[in-house]
């Protein structure tokens, strides 16, 4: 695959992706008890526009069967964890450092506010955690992994690769810039697995992991956001990204040297 091509499917599944979301919004509507109907709705959409993409664009199912947790290991585990904690200490600051720059003033206080309390546990939250922590990785990582990096390797050099697939990995999440570089960066780990390991598994496992940090932090952090913030980045801030990047290199590094089972 060119790397043109790549980022016109990247473009064009954003586009199915935007269009069902704003059709399942739309139909939300007109029903009752949105919060029960609007996070259900976002998440049949979701799947709907990448299983319209596989048979409209691609032209071919969605290698579900790909994906078997019976081809993980048990001693992959904690390296997976390890990588996935090293990922969120290291972009802590990425997001500290650009909000000013990227968020308005008035969106600021209100990420710091949502920043500074804990979650409730509703409906809502729940049904798009679970979106989150399963739809997600699974959709995402069989397209940008298991489809796109493949593909890409076979006219480009593995670094290229890697980069190319995580820009569009990236370039997806947006109008989100503030998480752009965040995803980059995990598109990069991701695409590091798969390419050593070829194991699809390994990488909705690592996607499902940070997902999950993610989100035990929205209904428990509140406390360690404000002592990272109360850091105002002095050496024990610092400190803790230097241990982000150690956590990252100590879990690929006892990740990859793993006898994976090797599935294309």
């Amino acid at each position: 695959m060119t790397i043109s091509k790549a980022f016109l499917q990247t473009f064009i599944l954003a586009l199915f992706i935007t269009i069902a979301g704003i059709l399942g919004s739309a139909i939300g509507l007109f029903l009752k008890y949105q919060e029960y109907s609007m996070p259900l709705l976002s998440a049949i959409f979701f799947m709907l526009s990448y299983w319209l993409f596989y048979k409209i664009i691609l032209r071919r199912k969605p290698e579900f069967n790909d994906i078997s947790f019976l081809k993980i290991n048990h001693l992959h585990i904690f390296p997976i964890i390890i990588t996935a904690i090293g990922l969120k200490l290291f972009e802590q600051p990425i997001y500290d450092l650009l909000r000013p720059l990227i968020v308005s003033d008035e969106f600021k206080n209100v990420i710091q506010n949502t920043q500074f309390r804990n979650r409730e546990l509703t409906f809502t939250f729940v049904f798009n955690a679970i979106s989150a922590l399963i739809i997600a990785p699974i959709f995402e990582e069989l397209f940008f992994r298991k489809y796109l990096l493949n593909h890409l390797l076979l006219k480009n050099t593995v670094r290229n690769s890697i980069v190319i697939s995580s820009i569009c990995f990236s370039l997806l999440h947006l109008p989100n810039y503030l998480n752009l570089i965040p995803t980059f960066l995990m598109g990069l780990i991701l695409g590091c697995i798969m390419t050593k390991t070829k194991n699809t598994s390994l990488c909705v496992l690592f996607h499902f992991t940070f997902n999950l940090i993610v989100t035990l932090l929205k209904l428990y952090g509140k406390h360690l956001y404000e002592n990272l913030h109360n850091f105002n980045y002095n050496k024990i801030y610092w400190l803790l990204c230097l241990l982000g990047i150690v956590f990252i290199w100590l879990g690929l590094k006892s990740l990859l040297k793993q006898k994976l089972n090797r599935t294309v």
